[in-house]
């Protein structure tokens, strides 16, 4: 797998966005030391975060390739591992001993979440009609302590994509998302709630994710930093594969936006003889450029995900009134900024 997959940057950086939510508040609260030495780097692991939050990472799942997944037959997948470190070596890539998580695997692709129990919602460059049948979609991929790695999954962690019921990819733009059906409703699982007001200056967020194809990460300690007729600009922590993640507001941790745009800086910045994520500001390569801004009445998702979710609120039987979907408030998401670049095929986050 090709590290050049891994483009953009992990930034405490400011980022285009589309609105939501409004209240602020704290991110998480960590269960031990922080595994981040960086002061800039917010990731933490799921087993760092709030029981809370945990509950809500639940809800988020990776993309995975079918290819890099097997099915066993039993009703387990064993997941193919490819450490952060092995993936970036065969690209004659060090990654520096120090670096964060480089032992951990790297092989999500992208990030999407529930919306309804059998719907997520990602970014359109993730995913579309023609490679729809190439795809997991996986939860649970996460360490759930410092050493475990995510390796093995059962059936009701693992499904596919049938039908995709709304999309939009518009190069250099923001209109980028996807929404896709899954075989069956996930059931145990709470579908996030859309917030039902738009974002305010300095409001606090987070968002959740599997950057570089890590395990399951969350970043928070960041806020909006910037109104614009069309979004909002915030400087979460992200890196390629967050793509199609959740961005919440981090005190009611409802849905104030997804990721997807295009950054123009590699994740990975040589540091002398090796490579580490990429710091901005800070290291040299950094820009502050972004290619796309969503509308806040960006009337097509908008339109598509009220009626999804409002389809999903009245259709009972399979799961389909699973916990929360009938709570959800029509609403629009907020197109957000990251692009995941793809060395053998188009851009992924």
């Amino acid at each position: 797998m090709s590290a050049s997959r891994h483009r953009g940057q992990l930034r405490n950086a400011v980022v285009s966005v589309f609105v939501l939510s409004a209240a602020q508040g704290v991110a998480f609260a960590q269960k031990g030391p922080p595994a981040i030495v960086r002061p800039p780097d917010d990731r933490r692991d799921y087993y760092q975060v709030s029981t809370e939050l945990q509950t809500i990472g639940n809800s988020v799942c990776a993309l995975i390739l079918r290819t890099a997944l097997q099915d066993n037959g039993d009703g387990t997948f064993t997941l193919n591992v490819q450490t952060l470190a092995d993936q970036m070596a065969e690209n004659d890539m060090m990654v520096c001993e120090s670096e964060t998580f480089r032992n951990q695997p790297a092989n999500a692709e992208c990030t999407a979440s529930l919306v309804t129990s059998n719907v997520v919602v990602s970014a359109g460059h993730c995913l579309n009609e023609a490679d729809l049948a190439t795809w997991y979609f996986v939860f649970d991929y996460v360490m759930r302590d410092a050493n475990t790695l995510p390796t093995t999954f059962n059936a009701d962690q693992v499904y596919t994509g049938v039908e995709i019921l709304g999309h939009e990819n518009v190069e250099n733009t923001a209109r980028d998302w996807t929404l896709v059906r899954l075989d069956r409703a996930v059931s145990g699982r709470t579908p996030l709630r859309v917030a039902d007001s738009e974002v305010t200056l300095t409001q606090s967020i987070l968002t959740i994710g599997f950057g570089a194809g890590l395990p399951m990460k969350f970043s928070a300690n960041a806020t909006v930093q910037a109104l614009q007729e069309a979004g909002f600009e915030a400087d979460l922590d992200i890196i390629g594969g967050n793509s199609g993640g959740p961005v919440l507001d981090a005190q009611s941790f409802r849905l104030v936006g997804v990721i997807n745009a295009d950054l123009a800086v590699e994740d990975f910045f040589q540091d002398g003889d090796c490579f580490r994520a990429t710091v901005c500001p800070g290291d040299d390569i950094c820009e502050e450029g972004f290619t796309s801004i969503c509308g806040a009445k960006y009337e097509p998702f908008d339109a598509r995900l009220t009626e999804v979710i409002g389809a999903a609120s009245m259709t009972c039987g399979e799961g389909m009134c699973g916990a929360g979907t009938a709570m959800m408030a029509p609403a629009l998401l907020l197109c957000f900024a990251l692009r995941r670049r793809v060395g053998r095929r188009r851009a992924r986050r």
